[in-house]
This record gives structure tokens, sequence and C-alpha cells, in this order.
């Protein structure tokens, strides 16, 4: 079941990917509290799905908030398809089954945290606005001094 849902926000658009509709539902709250607008989907192809209905793929994401175990496509090789898309998009990794995936991994993949399930609302929010900020400062030119 794809549930696709669009909330305003300042901070820009979230893709919120969680195959538990309680989960998906909770996520796209806290994000949407924060300043996000979202957009949810239960798997990778709603995910795609979503993104091709709002016509940004491949253009404007702000942030993405992926179960690792997805069925069909996971978590993981959507991160990797999603970091080809958008390359300094913020990957953030929710997974109950951290034991089948270390954060090293994960971060090899490129997703820049990891938030194990059941979520610590804190703990969740502190790590999409640490990676949020991270790929920000990535992304900014560095000046020299000469």
């Amino acid at each position: 079941m794809q549930t696709k849902r669009r909330r305003e926000g300042g901070k820009g658009l979230a893709l919120v990917v969680d195959d538990e509709d309680s989960i998906r539902l909770l996520l796209t709250e806290l994000l949407s509290a924060a300043g996000y607008r979202c957009v949810d989907a239960a798997d990778a192809d709603g995910a795609f799905d979503a993104l091709e209905d709002l016509g940004i793929v491949g253009e404007r994401l702000d942030l993405a908030i992926l179960d690792i175990m997805l069925p069909g496509i996971t978590g993981a090789e959507l991160g990797l398809k999603l970091r080809e898309m958008y390359p300094g998009l913020p990957i953030v990794a929710v997974t109950a089954h951290l034991g089948a995936w270390d954060r090293e991994d994960l971060a090899d993949l490129g997703f820049d945290a990891t938030v194990r399930k059941p979520l610590d609302f804190s703990e969740f929010l502190r790590a999409c606005s640490r990676a949020a900020r991270e790929r920000k400062q990535e992304a900014q030119p560095h000046l020299s001094v000469v």
C-alpha cells in the first residue's frame, strides 16, 4: 500500500519511505513539525512514483528517510539510486535490524546517519538536522586566502 501526503514546510522537501504505515505517518508528522514538506511511500516503487507525481525526479529533494528493510528494492538499494539522482542529498537510515547492516556499511553506501527503531524522537530529529547541515556545508564553496 502506498500513501502520498504533502505537507507544507520551510526547510524543504523530505521523502519518507517505510513499509510500516504507523512508522511512516509518525516520521512525516515529526518532520512536518520540524518544518519539512513531506511526501511518503511504502516502498521504492512508490517513492519514485511520488517524486514523479511531484515533477521533481532528479531535481530538488532536501532530505530522504529510508527504512533499510523495505520489500522488493531494499532501502540500501534505494539509497544508492537516490544518491545517483541527488548527489548532495542527506539520507538517513531507520532500521530495527541494525545487526544486518552496521553503521559503517550504511555510511559506505552514502547514508549520512542511521537511527534505530524503536525511534527516540529527539535522536531522530538531531540525526536529520546533522545530516542536512553537514551536506549543506559540503556544498558550500571554500574560499582560500592568498
